[in-house]
């Protein structure tokens, strides 16, 4: 099992305003390609962000749990194997989007704020819980 807890992007005060800390330790390397291409998830800001969301459901591991501070909230993205196939959570915060894409199906979901469970099979026929 992988989990990777409070990842945030700080906000630091800078010459020229505020800028994001996406060179923060958390956010370089191999913490960027873990939140961007393992958990699968990317911040469209504005007045309502679109989180988008494209866990890699699809590779070897048995259970993953990630959760990522944003300014707008928690963002969390969970899966667990078991008999009956994979259990996929996700968490949007309240005033969000998201744009959730099932990795090895094409399959996009549009979801507004909240918590939604999926029950992925092993041949990736989707049945929403």
């Amino acid at each position: 099992m992988i989990e990777l807890a409070h990842l945030k992007t700080e906000r630091l005060p800078a010459p020229r305003g505020i800028v994001n800390a996406h060179n923060h330790t958390g956010m370089s390397g191999i913490g960027s390609w873990l939140m961007r291409y393992l958990v699968g998830i990317r911040v469209e800001p504005g007045p309502a962000p679109i989180f988008h969301l494209r866990p890699a459901v699809n590779l070897p591991l048995a259970a993953l749990t990630a959760r990522w501070q944003s300014r707008w909230g928690e963002v969390q993205v969970k899966w667990e194997t078991g008999d009956g196939g994979r259990q996929l959570t996700v968490i949007i915060p309240p005033g969000c989007r998201g744009r959730l894409e099932i990795a090895g199906t094409g399959e996009i979901r549009e979801l507004d704020s909240g918590k939604y469970q999926s029950l992925l099979s092993t041949t990736h026929d989707d049945n929403q819980g």
